[in-house]
């Protein structure tokens, strides 16, 4: 089913691409920290930082960088899956407003929804040296007041329960803007001069739910096709992470999403785990699925976008993941980002160990009760405090920690042999750790018995939620389907199938005099194609003739 795009040496003014074709920028967790947030550096904001490793200091410039490359590329849509501000500032939302606004007088249509850290946010701070004090935040009347160029005029149809709404970004598409933060159960607390509390992970009302599902039958009876964006992820990513993290996903999230397929929604769009990740949920007898796809924070490295080309008939999306590369404070971003994530790893060890240790300390005693040699008892010093043992597991765990959850970041699953390295490197960790807990352990032919059983016992455990998560595989052939490429997929609005670029791919004719020199690129900039008829798969491209350049889109 090839066609021809005739790429004419013509480079006037307007875009060389295909009728109708659009382009949708997809960001998530800006987290824009005002930088009158910080009234003083010091221990306040370092202790902030190291709870939760966030570029926050880079976080305006990552998004400019974000709203630069969607106005030069000439984008038609801009969505932002929610956190839009560091914790919800009053100040952080107007600023994040009026970058916006940049965006709007390009001509590209934006629209966002609230994340957890954006409405009544009792961690909204100044910081000012070893001290913080309370900032301005925002209700949901005053966010939608603040956006209301964004998603929330009169334009847009309106939950009336709450911030959800609908809107056609392209003719043709519908868009279901999910809100799915419950920052009316957000709790407060004075302690001294700071407002403490805690933020309620997601959730979708049912009069919410019921409301969008009829928007969008009413959508695909007037012939759209449905996509929706949330903050939170609809399903889990990684089989029982909601057994660590109960907030990565919204309640009820697998039987929310086989209503939606039911009602010709295949694809959504979320944030807030801080990476990039596409996982598929199946209907009971396997005849429909929707597609969850994550996109990463631009603070938390590797800082990823989307870049989603929809085609003619807005039956088909390509999606491509790019990273923000470079800043002006920071020309080698990328570099920086990782080790600004490595460096702080160890703090955020200790962060995750304090904030579990009520599950953990329980998690061990009844684990290591299972560990029976049969023939002998084996005594346990187990840590006594989150401080012990967040210093046991990173002296021993750093290496994994480090590579692991850079490969996690990355969201690539297809370098086998950096996993199987991860997984020996844990399991030597996890050894030598064993070695310090247990107490009076069992030599049979020079081997510690209990040691091994115990190393053993916790791989078995580990291996299927590590799999999982670098190499999608654990759920794969079930009702829930992790995907083995996270950063490029094309995929079906009207039915949720997922394409191979080998079944979108078009034949472009390139048709010049012998005296001009065409080279096609990609938007990472690497050479893809030159003169004469070459096979693309569909996507955004650079096309570059004698020293001009035009865009293109391939559907």
């Amino acid at each position: 089913m090839a066609f021809g795009l005739c790429v004419l040496m013509s480079w006037g003014a307007g875009r060389a691409w295909s009728a109708n074709g659009k382009v949708i920028y997809v960001a998530s967790d800006i987290h824009v920290m005002d930088s009158s947030l910080v009234i003083n550096e010091g221990s306040a904001l370092t202790y902030y930082i190291d709870q939760d490793r966030k570029m926050l200091s880079q976080s305006t410039e990552a998004f400019q960088a974000v709203i630069d490359s969607a106005i030069i590329h000439q984008a038609d849509v801009l969505l932002i899956c929610g956190d839009l501000t560091k914790d919800g500032e009053k100040i952080g939302h107007e600023r994040v407003s009026r970058m916006l606004g940049k965006a709007l007088q390009a001509g590209i249509k934006t629209f966002v929804i609230p994340g957890n850290h954006d409405i009544r946010n009792p961690f909204a701070k100044y910081f000012d040296g070893d001290k913080t004090s309370p900032a301005e935040g925002v209700t949901a009347e005053e966010f939608a007041s603040i956006y209301r160029d964004f998603g929330y005029s009169n334009d847009h149809l309106r939950d009336p329960h709450s911030l959800s709404y609908v809107c056609e970004p392209v003719p043709g598409l519908t868009l279901l803007a999910i809100d799915a933060s419950q920052y009316e159960k957000n709790t407060y607390k004075a302690q001294g001069d700071v407002r403490d509390g805690s933020v309620v992970g997601g959730a979708i009302k049912p009069c919410t739910l019921d409301w969008l599902l009829v928007q969008a039958d009413e959508a695909k009876g007037k012939g759209n096709q449905v996509m929706a964006m949330m903050h939170q992820q609809l399903i889990n990513h990684v089989d029982s992470l909601d057994m660590i993290v109960s907030s990565a996903a919204i309640e009820n999230g697998d039987s929310i999403a086989r209503l939606m397929m039911e009602h010709g929604i295949h694809v959504i769009f979320t944030g807030h785990m801080h990476y990039s990740d596409a996982a598929t949920i199946w209907n009971d007898n396997h005849a429909a699925s929707l597609t969850d796809i994550t996109t990463g924070s631009t603070i938390t490295y590797p800082s990823h976008y989307r870049v989603v080309t929809v085609s003619d008939d807005c039956s088909l999306l390509t999606i491509d993941t790019h990273r923000i590369s470079s800043l002006p404070s920071q020309p080698q971003f990328t570099q920086f980002g990782l080790q600004f994530l490595k460096n702080g790893m160890e703090s955020t060890v200790y962060a995750a160990s304090c904030l579990l240790w009520d599950d953990i300390e329980p998690m061990m005693k009844n684990y290591f009760k299972k560990i029976n040699l049969g023939v002998a008892s084996i005594s346990f010093r187990l840590p006594k405090s989150s401080e012990e043992f967040a210093s046991l597991a990173y002296r021993h765990l750093a290496t994994f920690i480090n590579d692991g959850w850079q490969a996690l970041q990355e969201g690539n699953e297809h370098d086998q042999e950096v996993y199987e390295r991860l997984y020996k490197e844990l399991r030597k960790s996890i050894y030598r750790i064993m070695g310090e807990i247990i107490e009076n352990d069992i030599n049979f032919l020079g081997k510690p018995v209990g040691r091994s059983k115990a190393s053993d016992l916790i791989m078995e455990k580990a291996t299927p939620l590590l799999k999982s998560a670098f190499e999608d595989l654990t759920q794969v052939g079930t009702e829930n389907e992790d995907r083995t490429d996270d950063l490029h997929l094309n995929i079906s609005l009207e039915s949720g199938k997922i394409y191979a670029d080998s079944e979108t791919a078009r034949v472009i004719p390139i048709h010049s005099d012998e005296s001009t020199e065409v080279r096609i690129y990609n938007l990472q900039g690497r050479l893809v194609g030159t003169q004469g008829n070459i096979t693309l798969p569909a996507g955004c491209y650079i096309v570059r003739a004698n020293n001009k350049t035009r865009k293109i889109i391939i559907k």
